[in-house]
This record gives structure tokens, sequence and C-alpha cells, in this order.
């Protein structure tokens, strides 16, 4: 069997060291086995652009309809590549809807990162320039070939416990500070911090005074959206207050950055220059939302191993509703197999939500274009190895509001 080497998009690792299959391959060929995810989430995508039907027009005759009436607007999901980027932000423009990231998204993090002088770095320069990694969390079941890609740093240390991290991170800086000038662990300043007894605490300090460059990677499932403002001020100022001594970096992954980029490029930055993205805190946000007429859901694949590992597979239905957000219409963009014409489980006022399912290509499968990787490091092309009669998201975006003329009003 011929294989070629390609980008995959299924999660913010993006590795271009993967092969699969030739061009037009069968359904059973077998794909790189080096990430465990990528061979059920590549047969479960070509499969599906293949056989899944074009929507109907009078699915996209109703879409246009429930998108032309509603009166507020809520789209969300995950965008994959530029394309569905410029997608997104035309339609918000054109609709007036509101972007609100999947509850895994890093809130305020361009907030803590440029208040607290902390240091970001890539994976590349992670695995490369840094003696040790300190890794916080476990994205290994989203992301299982980070510890690989990992592997030349000389030492991957991983916290075994991820309670209360922002609490124990702010300890750590404490103790370290104590350390620093001249005072003993078990000195007043040391025991007000916390963690004296804290195994990982305990490591982290020892790795740290015995390397001249550390680098932390943090998960961000390990804090709900009410805590990543607070967890990464955290980390960026125990980085800030390392970096006056020893090379310190936070590597984080997101699973928006291609989003946010396109944003950025997009749209004018607010007065205090920092992303919209960035400054939208998801549960706060939500809460203040309660009903909306529509809700449009972008998801580009959803497999077991996706829906039981990815928090951001089941946000449209689990995570909104924690934070009280109800819709009376939803449209699912892109992977269908689960959604129909039917009932949905979160309805705005008395009755059930009504859900439309609108089938579209899979990036990187039946589709060209480019995806940012998720530490924001590089552009990378996405290739298509399969032929599907399916629309992209952003056509998709883009016929549904064909028919819509001047704005909506209220």
């Amino acid at each position: 069997m011929n294989s070629v080497r390609f980008v995959c998009p299924f999660c913010p690792l993006n590795c271009d060291d993967l092969e699969r299959p030739a061009v037009d391959p069968g359904p059973d060929e077998p794909v790189d086995a080096a990430c465990p995810r990528l061979g059920e989430l590549w047969h479960q995508a070509v499969r599906h652009d293949r056989e899944a039907e074009s929507p109907k027009a009078a699915a996209w005759q109703q879409a246009r309809e429930w998108v032309r009436s509603a009166r507020s607007v809520v789209i969300s999901g995950h965008v994959a590549d530029l394309e569905t980027g410029r997608g997104v932000v035309r339609f918000i423009r054109q609709t007036g809807a509101e972007w609100i990231a999947p509850s895994g998204s890093r809130c305020g993090y361009a907030e803590a990162f440029s208040r607290s002088g902390g240091f970001a770095t890539t994976l590349g320069d992670a695995a490369a320039a840094h003696q040790t990694v300190i890794l916080i969390g476990d994205p290994t079941g989203r992301w299982p070939r980070l510890d690989q890609r990992l592997s030349r740093a000389g030492i991957v240390f991983r916290w075994q416990d991820s309670e209360s991290v922002a609490e124990r991170l702010a300890a750590l800086r404490c103790q370290l500070a104590s350390s620093r000038s001249g005072l003993k662990r078990g000195t007043q300043a040391a025991q007000g911090a916390g963690g004296e007894d804290d195994p990982d605490l305990e490591e982290s300090r020892r790795l740290i005074a015995a390397s001249e460059a550390v680098v932390f990677v943090i998960d961000p499932a390990i804090a709900d959206a009410a805590g990543q403002r607070t967890l990464w001020s955290a980390a960026n100022g125990l980085i800030a207050d390392l970096n006056r001594h020893i090379r310190v970096s936070l590597l984080r992954f997101d699973e928006s950055q291609t989003l946010r980029n396109v944003m950025a490029w997009l749209q004018p930055a607010p007065g205090d220059g920092l992303p919209l993205t960035e400054r939208v805190d998801v549960a706060t946000t939500l809460a203040s939302r309660g009903d909306v007429d529509l809700l449009i859901w972008l998801e580009p694949w959803r497999t077991a191993v996706a829906s039981s590992r990815q928090p951001a597979a089941a946000d449209a239905e689990g995570g909104f509703s924690q934070v009280g957000l109800n819709w009376k219409h939803r449209i699912t963009i892109g992977r269908t197999s689960s959604v129909g014409a039917g009932v949905s489980r979160r309805g705005a006022g008395s009755g059930p939500a009504e859900s439309l399912g609108l089938a579209a290509r899979t990036p990187g499968i039946s589709m060209t274009g480019m995806v940012i990787r998720g530490d924001g490091s590089v552009a990378l092309p996405l290739f298509s190895s399969v032929s599907s009669p399916l629309p992209t998201v952003a056509e998709s975006l883009r016929r549904l509001v064909e028919k819509k003329v001047g704005k909506r009003v209220s």
C-alpha cells in the first residue's frame, strides 16, 4: 500500500509527520498507528464525507428561515481551518451572531499573560530547548502523541494530583521566593503558602533548582470556565518570577487557535489591545444570555473516541446546559450522524428545541485548506484525500444568509 505524509487536523498538535493511505484510500486501509486516535477518526471522516447526503432544499429553506427570524443567535463549536474561521467571522458580521467558545477554551489567558509577564513557547522549542517539562493534568487522552512529541526534553515530570492547581501554583511561587530569599521551608512565609507536604510541589522545586530551562504544560481541562482566569494568572505569575533566574516558559494549546487568529486579523481589537475572543468570560456570558433563539454548532468530526475523550464534542448539550443556556432551534453543521430534524435536550421556554443537521466536508479529508497549530507556532497545509459532494462549513454558513437582506430588526 502506498502512503503519503500529511498534516493531521484532529487535535491541536497538528502532527505533520504521520502517514495516511495514498489518494482516495479504501475505508478499511490502515492509517499510521503512531497515533491511537487517528485510525478511527480518519476512517469515520472518510466514510462520512463519501456517504453523507448533501442537505436537501427543504433543509436549507428551514435553516435560512430560522436564521432570518431569530432575534438572538449563538455560534459555537470547533473551527479546524482558516476557511471556516473566515466564514464564521463573515457570518457574525452579517447576522449579528455571538461567538461563544466551548467550555474548554482558555478564558482570560491573554489578560493574565500580558499583565503577569509570563513567557509562552512552542511545541518544537519545548522539546528541543528545555531540560525539564512539568506536565500538569492529562491531555494525552485527547492529544495522545504529546508525550512522544516532548520526548526530546531531558525530563518529563507529570503531576499526580490535578486538583486546586491555581492555589498550588501560587504556593509553589511563594515557596520558591522564600527559598531564594534565604528562608527555610519551615518558616512562617512558606507555611502560609501551603503545600509543604505536597509531593508534586516538592519534586517541582527540586527539578526547577536543578535545571537551566523548564517548560510548564498545563491541560486547560483541569479548570472550568470560571476558573480559567485564576489558573492562567497563577501560572504566568510563577513563570515571570522564575525567569529572573532561569529560563521558564509555558506551552499551551488552544483548540480555537485558528479561529482566534482569524478574528484577530479581521476585526479591530478592543481598547486594551486584547483580541475580542480572549475577553469573553464564557460562564458569565452564557448565564446572562439565558434563552437564545438559535444555536449554530460546528462539529467537523464526531466518533466514539472523540465523544468520550473530548469535552468539546458534548459542549452543545452538556457544557452549555451547565451554565443555563437554552435555545429554541439548533443547526449542526459538519458531522450530523447524531443530529437530525428532531428534539434536542435543551429547549428554550416550555417546549422542546428543534434540531437540524447540515452535513459538511471534513477539513484535511475531503477539502484542502490551512490550519494554525494549537500553540500558534505555524500555519500548516491541509490536503484533500477523497472526493465528496458535500459543501464546506464556510459554504454552508454562506448559504444560510444568501436570501437575507438587510439587518435583523429588534
